[in-house]
């Protein structure tokens, strides 16, 4: 994905590929980038004082910086999981649609990125196959009951249209509410261009 990239120097961040196997995951595979994003999202809490959110489909938030990121590739028996997590960041490249921050800059102690993998780890044995992740996901849903400009598909590709959104579905979809009409929706990939974009997200398996 040539328009995504993670800039971090050396030993600063987390950064890694997690290898999964669709027949050991009860949830559907197209909640598995809401799964690892809120397996992210707990294990960052216990380090910090605030509550991160997840930013459907594939962000991790705090107070509306984004301190990460994934990305999901499926095929035949495998899916694999892309992370990046801002550990000790306290510089960020200009040009990115959302402000980066990190649990350096948010508390501004430095923390070892291997004792939050090992962590994290453990979490996301547990939510992968949790029946309880689509409450514990919609507690903490960036911009939950806000209305926002939504665009169907890739970015530029049709007229955004207001909708408020109203929770995550079993599926992994965004479920939404039409403005000013009051009907509801599910979406599956789009972004919003009125918050800190999600850009596409497409999770294909041959």
């Amino acid at each position: 994905m040539k328009d995504r990239r993670w800039e971090a120097n050396p030993g600063e961040n987390l950064l890694f590929t997690v290898f999964l196997m669709p027949e050991r995951i009860s949830n559907p595979l197209s909640t598995i980038p809401l799964l690892l994003g809120l397996s992210v999202a707990e294990t960052l809490e216990k380090y910090l004082d605030l509550e991160p959110s997840v930013k459907w489909p594939n962000d991790v938030l705090v107070k509306g910086s984004k301190v990460s990121g994934i990305l999901c590739e499926g095929g035949r028996g495998w899916v694999l999981g892309g992370i990046g997590i801002n550990i000790n960041q306290s510089v960020f490249p200009p040009g990115f649609k959302t402000m980066g921050g990190s649990l350096y800059t948010l508390t501004g102690k430095f923390h070892d990125p291997f004792d939050i993998l090992s962590e994290l780890l453990k979490v996301m044995g547990e939510n992968i196959n949790s029946s309880s992740w689509q409450v514990r996901l919609n507690k903490r849903l960036y911009r939950k009951g806000t209305t926002l400009d939504y665009l169907s598909g890739f970015p530029g590709s049709s007229v955004p249209r207001e909708v408020r959104i109203i929770e995550v579905g079993k599926e992994g979809q965004l479920v939404v509410e039409t403005q000013p009409e009051g009907r509801t929706l599910e979406l599956f990939s789009g972004e919003f261009e009125s918050a800190p974009p999600s850009r596409d997200f497409r999770f294909h398996l041959e």
